[in-house]
């Protein structure tokens, strides 16, 4: 009994490793070639297009958080970088096509009372104090040259001077958009 067992499992095995299915990619139509008597095989080529798409895959990296000390006006908080990342399928940006990096932030709020807010502007430059970080494009160049842009944040003096006490939380989103290289 115990034989016929292991027999049938084994036989079941067999047929289970023929019906192993062959993994393959998209396969296009297939073309026939009539080869008859009067043709040689240098008569008849057959020529089959391979492609292949390597789609841009790439990784903003942004400061983590930053705690801003009371009473700083201007604060350099960390870096904006485009990298490419193969251990997480980093392919670089495709050719022509650049990555956008814009921002757009939220004042710092009073944790206690809503209605009170420090305001800010974000630059890339330590000589701005305006709004200016704009949008900052990065080529696949940039990239594996590392290139990287600062940001700041400056608050006005008059926003100190306003601000009452308490815990305040603000932050800044950076967005990466894929597009056409003008």
């Amino acid at each position: 009994m115990k034989n016929k067992v292991i027999t049938g499992l084994l036989g079941f095995l067999v047929v289970l490793g023929m019906a192993t299915p062959a993994l393959a990619d998209q396969v296009g139509a297939s073309k026939d070639f009539n080869v008859n008597e009067q043709s040689t095989v240098n008569d008849k080529d057959g020529t089959v297009e391979v492609t292949s798409n390597v789609h841009s895959n790439f990784t903003l990296q942004i400061p983590s958080s930053f705690e801003l000390g009371y009473n700083h006006l201007d604060a350099y908080i960390g870096d904006v970088s485009i990298k490419n990342d193969p251990q997480n399928g980093g392919y670089g940006i495709t050719a022509g096509k650049v990555v956008n990096v814009t921002e757009k932030h939220q004042a710092l709020q009073n944790d206690s009372d809503k209605n009170n807010k420090i305001e800010f502007t974000v630059s890339g430059s330590e000589d701005k104090k305006d709004n200016s970080f704009g949008t900052q494009t990065f080529t696949n160049q940039d990239m594996f040259n590392n290139r990287q842009v600062p940001v700041f944040m400056h608050v006005t003096q008059d926003q100190w001077n306003q601000a009452k006490a308490g815990n305040y939380t603000g932050s800044i989103t950076f967005t990466a958009t894929l597009a056409d290289a003008q």
